[in-house]
């Protein structure tokens, strides 16, 4: 059970790496499992939109206030 695991490559009858492949539709739940994965990241993607439009109007108010003040 120490021993490490050794990872083995099957290959063609060339010699060449052989990765096994599989129809889209032999996958068992597919849109749940791509909706598991992509619901979390969109959710992540519009918090972070959100905050780049909030950070955009904030430097906008600071240089519309540097300008009031002269700073500019």
């Amino acid at each position: 059970m120490n021993e490490p695991t050794e990872i083995k490559y099957p290959y063609d009858e060339n010699g060449e790496p052989y990765y096994a492949a599989t129809h889209i539709d032999a996958i068992k739940n597919l849109e749940e499992l791509i909706e598991s994965y992509l619901k979390p990241l969109n959710e992540k993607i519009e918090k972070q939109q959100e905050e780049i439009k909030l950070l955009k109007n904030e430097i906008l108010d600071n240089k519309k206030g540097d300008e009031k003040n002269g700073k500019l």
